[in-house]
């Protein structure tokens, strides 16, 4: 009988662990595009998972070193005092000239 080195106890132990300490994300690529990742990856010593870390780290700081980042200020509508406020709401509201009753039709 073929022994056995991963209990499911040490497999549950290992999922709990990547839970907590790793976050997932699962890209999708084009037909034939995974061997072209994974023999890039084999010859510069690395796994595919260490290569697309590798790339996006990269990618990051390369991003950040050409356009240091600037978050625009957020857009905020002027308020108006409680008595501008009061005033708009119970301004008497003007009708339009062109409109007449319905017994002009």
């Amino acid at each position: 009988m073929a022994e056995n080195k991963n209990s499911k106890a040490r497999i549950a132990a290992n999922n709990r662990y990547n839970a907590k300490v790793y976050d997932r994300i699962n890209i999708a690529v084009q037909k034939g595009k995974k061997e072209i990742i994974q023999s890039h990856a084999q010859n510069h010593g690395e796994s595919i998972n260490g290569f697309v870390n590798r790339a996006i780290d990269e990618a990051i700081e390369r991003d950040n070193q050409a356009q240091p980042t600037q978050q625009p200020e957020p857009y905020q509508m002027p308020l108006e005092s409680d008595e501008e406020f009061k005033a708009r709401i119970t301004a008497p509201t003007e009708e339009p000239a062109n409109a007449g009753s319905k017994n002009d039709l």
